[in-house]
């Protein structure tokens, strides 16, 4: 790699003054050369030094350790031939017996001692006191090199019991004199490599930094003479060819520099115009780039929407399910974290929508107490565990029913709730809601404020608070994390609504959120029911739950007020409303309250102290409006509930039912199609199932549906293809059309729209719901009301996800397990041979068709609840997409790994199900 110099026509257009590098040598040992090949040298010394030595350790401790053997072994047999010898006390008999040493090489000397330790026998060199014979302390790897004998010992036993033992010493001169050798050969050796080395390593560092040399001298040379037109060879490798590489770029940038300003001046106009071609294709690059980031998100819709389908369909089961209250919370608290992650995806979706003008506002029911209630709970076992107060107010001239978008809504309040959680340490935060303006012709002012104690915002900042991709102060992302995204999100929103939103705010005092919206009353506000004042007394803690619990109950007509520690004035048999914390302190029992205790989401307190007798009745919190005019009638009327309050289970909400109606279900993954299947058959409808587009033309041939849903994405003929063909067969024959509802995951960019292009009659975005489901199928039929039997419960295995077992158990009215088992199978039947697919493909080494298949894989997992697999699959497929196929060996090892444990997972499931009564299947 040596470096040579070649000509340039550049030149300078100048002179500059040039340095004084004369004599710029540099002495042999300051040379880079001499310095590695002295470092190499000292290293390869080192080294080899102490692998010798620890060579020849290793040899002389084995060694030891082999002879120490070998004299055990052969004290072990003596002492045996000599026991009978020591037992008679015949010293002529066990003189014979260890004659056997004078054939032993190395053994110098045995003796036997009898059980007093006495010498009863000994042969061999020289005489040695017995204290001698006892000393075996020396025995020791380290301590052999500066000893010269070594004693064994052996216990001579008879009948199994000792009655003496045998002792023989060794000679070592020759153990050490191999160590000794070894040593110094090894030495030798490694004195050998190490030259070697140094011979071998200085010809190559040589030949490495001779380039530099070259490169220093060229330097040298431009410094004393300023002759710009040499340049330094490029043909190297590594770091040199880096250096002289960017060497040469240097200087050709100081040889242009003069002839680029004289271009400029002569050809200004030129250059404007090169520009202006610059920006239109950086334009058209933007352009193009956004048209990938719709195309992005659209596809990172898609592709969390599939998975999310399962979880929602199963929470919406468990939701709709006969549950206890308690565990119905469970259940929608489940359902509501679903939506939002939906939300959150929107928020992603909506600032692409809002950006193109395409957002769109729908106008629907809106119950102010569900939203507010359903975006608490969302956040309240987060709060809890943070120990924040968190709590919602509704003002009572509020109305219960408007008109808006609550998708929308719940979007903003959940963004800002959202933000409060995150930069809130301590305290609490609290959702407030109330008329700003009297309500006139139909329409009401509301305002939404969410307050917080937290870290508080800087004046100066609050100005830029809602613009994109913000914060306050941007160290706080590393510590609450965040993007800044959703608070540009609610502006936009709350602005596309026709309303305003403002923030105020201290440093660590905490941030008011609000919005003011304009809105259509479809039901008033709950009047006051209560004809007179009943007196209550409230007791929680929390920074604001205890001030606006007081403001819900007195809106209901009670006279209600805060019996703090050491007041007077509650009255024997009164009832106090407190959270389980203060159920039992002295005042409280001591006056023989009545208690009401708040039963928060996840905490059982509530409901134990029910059970006991200790509380009188318990309130739902967060809590509606509707459940506290609930509880202020049973106040009134001094009628709790005691007990019953936790036999309440509230009727779930019943699905309706489409007997006769005929449904074609069509889906190219196997577990979708049964997972869409029973979600239809708890509507009673009758399913057929469909895997690709001919198969689906072929069943409308020969048969009727009332309605076919459509999965979009599939391989070879989609099914927007499919429905174009079966629009054409029917125009073709005359007959009516059937309806078509598209089933698709992509909700933006260009496959959105797809549905209406093909003929379809309308879509259902994945994760469909069952309302979404009861939707479709209300638009061409009346729904027959049916009860549903009691779902069962199952537990959440490792390698399969609750929630799918929960689903099955929903739909089924054995418990889940007939249903696991069938689905479970028909998994097993294809994801094998879907595995073994996506091992060819992985030999094959096609990202594309490496991607394809692995989710192919993962969306059948998904469907049929082996998140495990599916999780495998989704890093198999997204290493694909970047274009690197992975490795096939690592990679299919881990999936046949997690494969084989979801499979024995899931039969588990099922047996320890089948062995279940089906009356023990509850929530108890």
């Amino acid at each position: 790699m040596a470096t040579s110099v070649t000509s340039n026509s550049a030149e300078m257009p100048e002179k500059v003054e040039k340095p004084n590098l004369a004599g710029a040598k540099l002495r042999w040992r300051d040379g880079i050369a001499f310095r590695l090949t002295f470092s190499f040298a000292a290293i390869m010394g080192i080294t080899f030094l102490l692998a010798s030595v620890l060579l020849s350790w290793r040899g002389h401790v084995q060694q030891t350790e082999e002879t120490l053997s070998k004299l055990k072994t052969t004290a072990a047999i003596l002492a045996a031939s000599a026991a009978d010898a020591l037992a008679d006390g015949d010293r002529q008999s066990a003189l014979q017996k260890i004659t056997a040493i004078r054939e032993l090489k190395g053994v110098v000397f045995v003796a036997i001692i009898d059980k007093d330790g006495k010498r009863f026998a000994d042969m061999g060199t020289g005489g040695y006191l017995a204290s001698d014979i006892n000393d075996e302390a020396g025995n020791r790897s380290l301590r052999i090199l500066v000893q010269r004998n070594l004693w064994v010992s052996s216990e001579i036993r008879k009948s199994g019991m000792p009655i003496g033992r045998i002792a023989l010493l060794a000679d070592l001169n020759d153990i050490r004199g191999q160590f000794y050798t070894s040593i110094v050969f090894n030495f030798l050796y490694a004195l050998a490599a190490v030259l070697l080395s140094i011979l071998v390593g200085t010809r190559a560092i040589r030949k490495i930094v001779a380039p530099l040399g070259d490169l220093s001298g060229l330097m040298n040379r431009l410094g004393q003479d300023a002759d710009y037109k040499e340049r330094a060879s490029e043909t190297g490798n590594g770091e040199i060819g880096i250096l002289a590489r960017s060497f040469n770029a240097m200087i050709s940038q100081i040889a242009a520099r003069d002839s680029q300003l004289a271009d400029y001046r002569q050809n200004l106009e030129l250059k404007v115009e090169e520009r202006t071609l610059e920006l239109t294709l950086a334009k058209e690059e933007a352009e193009e780039a956004n048209r990938a980031k719709s195309d992005f998100l659209a596809t990172m819709s898609h592709e969390i929407r599939t998975p999310m389908n399962g979880v929602m369909v199963m929470a919406e089961m468990l939701s709709v399910a006969p549950l206890p209250e308690r565990h119905r919370r469970y259940a929608n608290v489940i359902r509501q974290s679903g939506q939002g992650l939906l939300a959150i995806i929107n928020d992603v979706l909506d600032i692409s929508k809002i950006e193109a003008g395409k957002l769109e506002l729908e106008t629907t029911e809106i119950e102010i107490d569900a939203l507010l209630d359903g975006v608490v709970c969302l956040f309240q076992e987060k709060a809890r565990q943070n120990q924040i107060d968190l709590c919602f107010h509704i003002s009572r001239n509020v109305p219960l029913v408007i008109a808006g978008d609550p998708t929308r809504l719940g979007q903003i309040i959940t963004n800002l709730v959202n933000n409060a959680v995150k930069f809130t340490e301590s305290g609490g935060i609290a959702v407030h809601v109330s008329t700003f303006a009297p309500t006139a012709n139909g329409i009401c002012h509301l305002r939404f404020e969410v307050r917080d104690t937290g870290i508080g915002i800087p004046s100066d900042k609050l100005a830029s608070i809602f613009e994109r991709f913000a914060q306050a102060d941007k160290s706080t992302t590393r510590k609450f994390g965040g993007t800044g995204l959703g608070l540009s999100i609610c502006q936009r929103l709350v602005e596309a609504m026709g309303g305003e939103i403002g923030v105020s705010s201290q440093i660590n005092a905490g941030s008011i959120f609000h919005f003011d919206l304009d809105f259509s009353v479809l039901t008033d506000a709950p009047a006051n029911r209560l004809s007179s004042p009943v007196p209550v007394w409230v007791r929680t803690g929390g920074i604001f739950t205890g001030r606006l619990l007081l403001d819900a109950l007195n809106d209901t007509g009670l006279q209600t007020r805060r019996f703090a520690p050491g007041m007077e004035g509650p009255l024997p048999g009164q009832m106090i409303v407190c959270d389980p914390a203060h159920a039992q302190d002295d005042d409280i029992v001591s006056l023989g309250l009545q208690r009401i205790v708040i039963a928060a989401i996840g905490d059982g307190a509530a409901e134990e102290m029910v059970r006991h007798g200790i509380a009188c009745d318990m309130l739902s919190f967060p809590t509606k409006r509707a459940e506290l005019s609930e509880m202020a009638d049973r106040i009134a009327s001094n009628e709790p509930r005691g007990k019953k309050a936790l036999e309440n289970i509230s009727s779930a909400p019943i699905l309706p039912k489409y007997e006769g109606m005929r449904v074609l279900a069509v889906d190219d993954i196997a577990v979708n199609r049964e997972v869409l299947r029973d979600a239809l058959n708890s509507f009673g409808v009758e399913v057929s199932l469909a895997s690709n587009g001919p198969e689906a033309i072929a069943l409308i041939t020969s048969q009727e549906f009332d309605l076919v849903f459509m999965d979009c994405s599939m391989p070879g003929m989609d099914g927007f293809e499919t429905t174009m063909r079966i629009r054409a067969m029917e125009e073709q024959q005359g007959c009516a059309p059937v309806q078509i509802v598209a089933l698709t995951a992509h909700v933006s960019g260009a496959e959105a729209d797809r549905w209406r292009q093909s003929g379809m009659d309308g879509y259902l975005a994945k994760p469909f719901t069952l309302q979404g489901l009861a939707n479709a199928l209300a638009a061409i039929s009346h729904p027959k009301v049916e009860p549903k039997a009691d779902p069962a419960f199952a537990t959440t295995e490792e390698f399969v996800s609750s929630k799918t077992l929960e689903l099955m158990q929903t739909l089924s009215a054995t418990g889940g397990v007939e249903m696991a088992d069938r689905i479970f199978r028909m998994y097993f039947e294809h994801a094998e041979p879907a595995i073994r697919d996506l091992d060819e493909k992985l030999a094959g080494a096609n990202a594309k068709e490496i991607a394809s298949s692995a989710h192919a894989l993962k969306s059948m997992s998904y469907s049929s609840g082996a998140t495990a697999v599916a999780a495998v699959c989704q890093k198999i497929e997204d290493t694909a997409q970047r274009g690197s196929p992975p490795a096939r060996i690592p990679a299919m090892q881990e999936l046949c790994a997690v494969y084989e444990q979801t499979v024995r997972a899931m039969f588990g499931h099922i047996e320890a199900r089948s062995a279940q009564p089906a009356a023990g299947n509850n929530f108890n």
